[in-house]
């Protein structure tokens, strides 16, 4: 009877290491989307990243990140806020918003509010901010409630 109880006991442990191992193994893989959808790659721990779909800028506690994006012309950029406090996101120079052609914080209260790189008030925590760039150069941006915020789109 001992002999059967030490097999058994011997079996659970083998398939406890199995399920951990089968469980661990699918935490390691990448998940990327494309335009031709999600795909999925076995990585190492060391190669682990997270996928960020594209023209998504997230805005921390400590900036936008990424800080730098390039895009073509005519793609639309989505400023995530993902801080604890508001963010208004609009072309350089603080306080007048005019790097972007055509914008200004003048019109903000005006019927070109719409084509203007300018989020024209604060977005509350957990919104979003869409800009579609359709002028090629690149246009510094800032948070017009944190001016020390900045970052940079080159449209091509």
């Amino acid at each position: 009877m001992s002999k059967t109880v030490l097999v058994l006991s011997g079996l659970g442990i083998l398939i406890l290491i199995v399920g951990v191992r089968l469980l661990f193994q699918s935490s390691l893989t990448q998940t990327t989307i494309s335009p031709e959808g999600l795909t999925s790659k076995p990585t190492s721990p060391q190669e682990r990243v997270v996928a960020i779909p594209e023209n998504i800028i997230s805005y921390t506690n400590s900036g936008y990140t990424p800080s730098s994006l390039k895009v073509k012309v005519g793609s639309s950029v989505s400023f995530q806020n993902n801080s604890n406090s508001s963010m208004w996101t609009a072309t350089s120079p603080h306080p007048q918003h005019t790097s972007y052609p055509g914008s200004s914080i003048s019109k903000c209260n005006g019927a070109e509010k719409a084509t203007i790189f300018d989020a024209c008030s604060g977005v509350a925590s957990g919104g979003n901010w869409s800009f579609t760039f359709d002028k090629a150069g690149t246009w510094e941006y800032h948070n017009h409630l944190n001016p020390s915020h900045i970052g940079t789109i080159v449209v091509e």
